[in-house]
């Protein structure tokens, strides 16, 4: 762990070199990582490690709103070029179980959300002639409502519906806005819609059933657990 809180987000395997700049944002993996450690083993190095990769994202992103989009098939690049709302989402995920109750740590949930919803979320299908979309074929084809991956993959994801979802959820605990909630049943219906008969719900909502990774399918599957479980009231 580098001083600033994290580590190179690709480093060669032979040396052990960084082959670019980029800095992990940790909040994905990494954060909960730790703090599963600490609650499970109460060293206090893992939540102090935790600690110092929440405050680089306290300096980092959540000053700068550089949420780069860091997927394991996409090449870093420079600031801002491929955002995504994958770890702004997990942000504020983490602010409103870390910090209950802070008004502050709630309003700053409440912007990240926006953001995501801003930049990646299609409540309905978009007007294919738009600057974002001219280079996605199929815009009709869209199944909507859905949320969009990242700037260089700017179409709908299904793991990318989940965490939005999830996202929704945790502001709707934090605060009873029916609104966050009716947007997570929203987003929840669009998967039901989109589910084959075998089970399946597909990687991609344009147009073709095709392509499952099954790390989205099992962030599908926590996703619409934990809608149940607040519809429920659980």
């Amino acid at each position: 762990q580098g001083e600033d809180g994290t580590w190179y987000l690709k480093m060669n395997l032979k040396d052990a070199r960084p082959v670019c700049p980029n800095r992990l944002v940790p909040i994905e993996c990494v954060t909960p990582f730790l703090e599963a450690l600490y609650k499970a083993t109460g060293d206090a190095r893992y939540r102090a490690a935790a600690d110092r990769t929440f405050e680089f994202i306290r300096k980092g992103p959540l000053t700068t709103w550089n949420w780069e989009g860091q997927f394991e098939d996409a090449q870093p690049d420079e600031p801002y070029r491929n955002l995504t709302k994958h770890a702004a989402a997990s942000t504020a995920i983490y602010l409103l179980n870390r910090f209950p109750g802070d008004k502050a740590q709630l309003a700053l949930a409440r912007e990240l959300l926006r953001f995501a919803e801003d930049q990646f979320v299609c409540w309905e299908k978009p007007f294919p002639d738009m600057p974002f979309f001219e280079h996605v074929q199929n815009v009709q084809r869209w199944r909507t409502p859905c949320v969009l991956e990242q700037y260089y993959w700017y179409v709908p994801i299904d793991g990318s519906a989940s965490k939005l979802i999830r996202t929704y959820l945790a502001l709707y605990r934090a605060e009873g806005n029916p609104l966050d909630l009716a947007k997570a049943k929203a987003l929840g219906d669009s998967m039901t819609r989109v589910q084959n008969p075998e089970g399946d719900i597909p990687t991609h909502w344009k147009g073709e059933s095709h392509c499952s990774w099954w790390n989205c399918l099992l962030c599908d599957v926590e996703a619409l657990q934990e809608l149940e479980q607040v519809i429920e009231g659980k």
